[in-house]
């Protein structure tokens, strides 16, 4: 979809060449795209590292009991 609405752009002249490489919401996108990525990616292993001691003091608990 994106390559025919760039396609029939090009062939209606609406841009350029020029206009179409400085064109930077592509790249802005991607970037967000990978910070959202590796924040995700942070926090599962935040959450496995927590679970893991979560689980620890819950059997710790429950043996106490």
């Amino acid at each position: 979809m994106l390559v025919s609405n760039v396609c029939r752009t090009f062939a209606s002249g609406g841009w350029s060449l020029g206009k179409f490489r400085k064109d930077r919401r592509a790249v802005t996108a991607i970037e967000y795209a990978l910070i959202a990525v590796i924040i995700v990616v942070a926090m599962l292993g935040g959450l496995s590292i927590i679970g893991g001691n979560l689980a620890v003091t819950f059997n710790q608990v429950s043996s106490e009991l």
